[in-house]
């Protein structure tokens, strides 16, 4: 896996544009902290003593939680997944923990879930190149899954407005108790890291290019989080924008003052407006001068 650091936003966008390629297929993955690897949730669970997996025992929690997922969430939701691997989706969107690793192909909503939390570590983008993907297999049920023989993505039923504004994909892990950090070369994965005190500039950049937790999440949760972050949090979250280097287009660049050349008063009428002036006054008169006729 490769490494790059860049402190600014104008220098990961400039990272992505210098790789890009439209012939590529990319993803894109935040952490808050930028020791965070590549592991589901599901595969973080506590190991045996002797620090082995009991993959059994994973294999079997699995499918509990799915199960349990897939028995009680119709009360909660009016959605309709088509296959286990549909409710997979539905149920790591909402925390429940899977061998699914969340993934978008927007790398600004990437960077989003980077800087947002309040945090005072360094934070990275992980960005993976792939050349294969899953397909259009929602129906596939968990026993399939769980006999899976590579980690591959895919892209998920957009059944919900999370999905969509989330540009939303997903890595399925066929080995979910191990980290995800192989690719065909180095190229393929890479981990962009940011300075810590650079979270709170990213957090406003961000904001005014409308990537704001109401539109990620379009919900009540993303609602009541910008209304938090905008009437209780706003000072904390004040940063003072360095004034824009250069001269203001909006204004006339300053005269260079010539020497022998006597410095004009910017506060004289110019030659155009005296002889408009003239003209009106003339113009004035002339009027006067004439008989009214009409009515």
């Amino acid at each position: 896996m490769k490494t790059s650091n860049v402190n600014t936003l104008d220098e990961f966008i400039a990272l992505g544009t210098r790789d890009w390629n439209p012939m590529h297929k990319w993803v894109y993955r935040g952490v808050p902290d930028s020791e965070f690897s590549l592991r589901p949730v599901i595969g973080r669970l506590p190991r045996l003593r002797d620090g082995k997996v009991n993959a059994f025992d994973m294999l079997n929690k699995e499918r509990m939680l799915l199960e349990g997922f897939k028995r009680r969430a119709p009360a909660y939701s009016e959605k309709s997944p088509v296959g286990d691997l549909d409710w997979l989706c539905l149920a790591r969107h909402y925390g429940l923990a899977t061998r699914l690793i969340d993934w978008t192909e927007n790398p600004l909503v990437a960077l989003f879930f980077a800087a947002h939390p309040d945090r005072s570590t360094e934070f990275a983008v992980y960005r993976y190149w792939f050349s294969s993907w899953l397909g259009e297999k929602h129906t596939m049920d968990l026993k399939t899954i769980q006999k899976q023989k590579e980690s591959l993505i895919f892209y998920p039923r957009l059944t919900t407005e999370r999905f969509v504004r989330q540009s939303s994909a997903f890595l399925l892990c066929h080995k979910p108790w191990e980290d995800f950090d192989y690719a065909p070369s180095p190229e393929n994965l890479t981990k962009i890291v940011f300075p810590a005190e650079a979270r709170i500039r990213i957090r406003h950049q961000l904001k005014m290019l409308g990537m704001t937790p109401s539109f990620v999440r379009p919900d009540l949760d993303g609602l009541c989080e910008d209304l938090n972050d905008h009437v209780l949090y706003r000072e904390k979250f004040w940063f003072p924008f360095p004034p824009i280097e250069g001269p203001n287009p909006l204004h006339e660049s300053p005269e260079q003052d010539e020497p022998g050349k006597e410095k004009q008063n910017k506060s004289a009428p110019s030659k155009s407006i005296k002889r408009e002036a003239e003209r009106l006054r003339t113009r004035s008169a002339r009027t006067h001068q004439e008989p009214r006729t009409g009515r």
